[in-house]
């Protein structure tokens, strides 16, 4: 039986993660025979492959496995991902004018993590939701964080975020004095500007008066100079006037991650945060269609991040965790990691982001600490 492979296919670079566009749409990818959950590879004319990577129909993969991602509702084309580490074009070493071809290496390798993976199609705005849903706008209120400094939500600005004004319309309700923009570059304000969109113009004059930091975040939360990027920009966060927001995109990796971590240091139980970083799923897609109250991936993406940051108070402490908040045996009751012991993750990611214990501390302190002026408003 002749092996199942594609022509040579043109590649591009897709910024700012180095994903890497295969030029094949993906409906003519699953026209040729591949399915999602198989194990393919893909091999480039300068001799580099990946070799044994999964097949999705969504966009993500996990750990750090470069994944083939065929997800039509994020991109037209097949293309290579690493969304949680690494950067596919400069891993493959591959430049422009190069070219790529795909092989089957095993049917259905990968059939269960793809179940795993697999996310229906978003939610476009719909009047029967709330705003909140639709703009995946609420408080961060847990822990000893208190309800009305931090908020959360989709990009207020960006045109291909689903509910951007009405995103701006509930900054301006509830009356946000600075926003911490994770995925765009600084020169993005003005170039929305010039867009002609008016729901913008509250995100621009904040934009304009030193409120707004744009930290252009990478994906990838395991890599050191993420989080120095973050590191300084929670430091940043702390000297400004409040109610602050927090965004990406969508709301839902880079602002899951940034609101698990200021949980945590805030002293939240495991199971509040598992709640809040649930919501964002939920408001994003709608009810899992099994009915379990959470999508595997969700579940996935927390488990996985919450093991990194566990790791690195274990490695800080030299001592193994009495609580492990990993994955459990089979037929085991699960058990979460305490409180104390989130915090103290938290904290030690922070040091591996370059702060101090004073630093740190100081961003504690705009978590837990809030005073309000004779009109009401929060500082």
């Amino acid at each position: 039986m002749r092996s199942l492979r594609t022509p040579e296919l043109p590649i591009a670079e897709i910024p700012p993660f180095g994903n890497i566009d295969l030029g094949i749409p993906v409906h003519r990818l699953f026209l040729l025979g591949f399915r999602p959950g198989d194990a393919v590879d893909v091999e480039f004319s300068n001799g580099f492959a990946f070799r044994n990577i999964p097949l999705f129909s969504g966009f993500y993969g996990t750990g750090h496995l470069p994944c083939l991602y065929a997800a039509d509702k994020f991109y037209p084309n097949a293309g290579i991902g690493c969304p949680v580490s690494g950067n596919p074009w400069t891993m493959a070493g591959v430049h422009t004018g190069d070219s790529a071809h795909i092989r089957l290496h095993r049917r259905r390798g990968y059939s269960i993590l793809e179940s795993r993976m697999r996310l229906p199609r978003m939610l476009a705005p719909d009047r029967t939701r709330s705003r909140e849903q639709n703009a995946n706008w609420r408080a961060v209120a847990t822990g000893k964080i208190p309800f009305g400094v931090l908020y959360r939500s989709s990009s207020p600005i960006r045109i291909d975020s689903p509910a951007a004004a009405t995103a701006c319309e509930l900054m301006q309700e509830t009356g946000i004095r600075s926003v911490l923009n994770l995925s765009d570059k600084p020169a993005l304000c003005q170039a929305r500007r010039k867009d002609g969109n008016a729901h913008i113009e509250p995100y621009v004059h904040l934009c304009e008066n030193g409120c707004v930091l744009p930290l252009h975040l990478g994906v990838d939360y395991q890599m050191q100079e993420n989080a120095r990027t973050l590191a300084r920009g929670l430091l940043w966060l702390t000297e400004q006037p409040k109610p602050a927001l927090i965004h990406c995109k969508l709301g839902l990796d880079r602002t899951g991650m940034v609101c698990v971590l200021l949980e945590m240091l805030a002293g939240a139980s495991y199971a509040d945060i598992e709640h809040d970083y649930r919501l964002s799923y939920l408001n994003l897609f709608g009810p899992p269609p099994d009915r379990t109250g959470s999508y595997p991936l969700c579940d996935l993406r927390l488990t996985e991040l919450v093991d990194f940051l566990l790791s690195l108070a274990e490695a800080d402490d030299g001592a193994p965790r009495a609580d492990d908040g990993r994955r459990n045996a089979p037929g085991k009751p699960r058990q979460y990691p305490s409180s104390e012991t989130l915090r103290r993750a938290a904290r030690a990611y922070l040091a591996f982001g370059g702060l101090n214990e004073g630093q740190i501390a100081q961003i504690g302190r705009m978590l837990a600490i809030v005073s309000r002026t004779s009109e009401g408003s929060l500082q």
